[in-house]
Formats: C-alpha cells, structure tokens, sequence
C-alpha cells in the first residue's frame, strides 16, 4: 500500500478540478451547440475519460510511462474529476422518475457498455490489452 503524501494530494487536487473545470466547459459547450443539454454528452464525456484512462494505464505498464506524479494528476486527478459518473446517476434516475424505464435502461447500457469498450481500446493502444 503506498503512503499517503501531501505531494499526491496536490496533484489530484490539481487534476480533479481541472478534470472537473474540463468536463463543465464540455457539457456547456456542448449544451451551447445544440440549444439545449443532452445526456449525450454526458456519455460523451464518460467515453472520453474512459478511453483517456486507458491509454493512461497502458502507458503506465511501459518501461518509460507515466511516474506517480502524473499518475495522480493525470489518471486519478483529471480523469476522475472529468468523468461523470455522478451525473450519469441523477441522469438514470431522472429517466426512472418520469417514468422512461427504457431510457434507463438504454443509457445504463450505452454508458457501462461504452466505458467498458473506450477503456479497452485505449488499453489497446499501448499495447497493454493482453498482458499476461
């Protein structure tokens, strides 16, 4: 287990919120373009982050990755805070509230589904997919 640093923390705290900032001017933009917000771009979102993570961890695993302090900034800190489970969650819910049980359904799908392959592919792209 390592040890907890004030070092890590800053660079989390650093990442989450640019991570958070990110995913904010994201949803905005996005809502901007089309007139209205969309939980479309929340899956977006969510897709992004997973890919970007995967590629992350992968290049984590090589011989020249990632070091711990961009472990924490990057993977931790700004993919943590750009992603949108949270809102993914009052998202469902709200479906389930108004009575949209497929709308639930199809995002919980789209959203577990899509994360799950966008973190693969961008495993894959490093090379790191099929460690043994």
């Amino acid at each position: 287990m390592e040890t907890l640093s004030l070092r890590a923390i800053c660079f989390v705290f650093i990442g989450g919120g640019l991570g958070s900032l990110l995913r904010y001017f994201t949803g905005w933009g996005v809502a901007h373009l089309l007139g209205h917000a969309t939980a479309w771009a929340t899956w977006g979102i969510n897709a992004l982050g997973s890919l970007v993570i995967g590629y992350l961890i992968g290049l984590s695993a090589r011989e020249v990755g990632l070091n711990d302090d961009y472990r924490y900034l990057l993977i931790i800190g700004l993919c943590g805070g750009f992603t949108t489970f949270s809102t993914f969650s009052a998202e469902v819910t709200s479906h389930l509230q108004d009575g949209r049980l497929a709308w639930a359904v199809g995002a919980i799908g789209i959203h577990v589904i899509g994360s799950l392959a966008m973190t693969m592919l961008g495993l894959a792209t490093m090379g790191a997919w099929a460690r043994g």
